[in-house]
């Protein structure tokens, strides 16, 4: 069956990035669900990216967020891994 969520925008920042999972930072607190979109800008295009909260470190004034990517095509996790590779050589 087909079900609807009410969609809500939250800015963070990532701090941890793989071509498979992330960590991400924010101040207001992300519902814990089946999935989260992910806009991701970097070689001059944005990106989309569905994953999935894995684990809520709650800290002081932020949380962190692990969140693990799934059903990212190929292509996509190919570009995320040269972007982090490129981050490393500068």
């Amino acid at each position: 069956g087909m079900s609807t969520e009410k969609i809500v925008h939250h800015s963070g920042t990532i701090l941890e990035l793989s071509d498979r999972e992330a960590v991400i930072e924010c101040e207001e607190a992300v519902a814990e669900g089946p999935l989260i979109k992910i806009h991701l800008s970097f070689n001059n295009r944005d990106h989309e990216i569905i994953g999935h909260i894995d684990k809520i470190i709650r800290g002081e004034h932020t949380k962190k967020y692990e969140v693990t990517f799934t059903g990212t095509p190929s292509s996509l996790r190919n570009d995320l891994l040269d972007y982090v590779i490129s981050i490393y050589r500068e």
